[in-house]
């Protein structure tokens, strides 16, 4: 038997394997969920953290990803794209860069990570704004800092970009804007043209930790970053 997880008419879990289905509600919210047959459909409604234990270790869940889903138990987020805010934990990615490499966040660990979503590749803002990044890198990295840049471009394309401007670190290639909507930035139908969708151009700041400290962005696709405000972040 299947049992999904709908929000806001949006399936988000499909799991297996469990007894019997059981609903619950909130305000916008329907969600249809499984629970063992040792639990009945109103003490599963009533305890949350039995459906919190159950998704999370079957659908593998990191850190961040059980943050939000907890969030969502409990009520505070109504939305299956939550705005990211500074203190939130950072969503994880694993995107290709330029030769095909397979990267994660987890790998930048230990040292804060200037993530910078461009709108597209070879655009003259995006590449006055890495450009700028590459400018900086000596300066950035000595603050303990690493540049990572993403498009929904794929990483042909990206790969181009990068030779022409010989930047210095990972442009990593959201093809399917996964990340881009992890992150709550995703910018439909760029030029009026349909389904033709972007990021916002934005530049989040991730600490050691894990969590973000800085959060710059933009509704206008011309407009750059403030790269002195990120430096001084920085130097915090």
């Amino acid at each position: 038997m299947t049992g999904l997880l709908f929000l806001r008419g949006e399936i988000i879990l499909d799991m297996s394997n469990a007894g019997a289905i059981a609903t619950t509600a909130k305000p916008n919210i329907s969600t249809t969920v499984l629970y063992s047959p040792a639990n009945s459909p109103t003490n599963l409604a009533l305890n949350p953290s039995f459906l919190y234990k159950k998704v999370c270790t079957f659908l593998r869940f990191n850190l961040a990803q059980s943050h939000i889903f907890a969030k969502f138990l409990i009520g505070q987020i109504h939305e299956t794209n939550m705005t990211l805010n500074i203190g939130d934990s950072a969503p994880g990615f694993e995107l290709p860069d330029t030769e095909l490499k397979l990267r994660t966040l987890d790998e930048f660990k230990g040292k804060k990570i200037v993530l910078s979503f461009i709108v597209a590749a070879s655009s003259p803002v995006c590449e006055n704004e890495l450009c700028t990044f590459r400018d900086s890198w000596g300066e950035i990295s000595s603050l303990g800092a690493q540049v990572i840049a993403i498009s929904n471009d794929g990483p042909f394309a990206n790969k181009a970009f990068a030779e022409k401007n010989n930047y210095n670190f990972p442009i990593l290639a959201d093809y399917t804007s996964k990340t881009i909507r992890s992150y709550d930035i995703l910018m439909p139908d760029l030029l009026h043209i349909k389904d033709y969708n972007a990021a916002k151009r934005s530049v989040f700041i991730i600490m050691e930790d894990g969590t973000i400290g800085y959060r710059w962005v933009s509704e206008d696709p011309l407009k750059e970053p403030n790269y002195n405000e990120i430096k001084e972040f920085l130097k915090k």
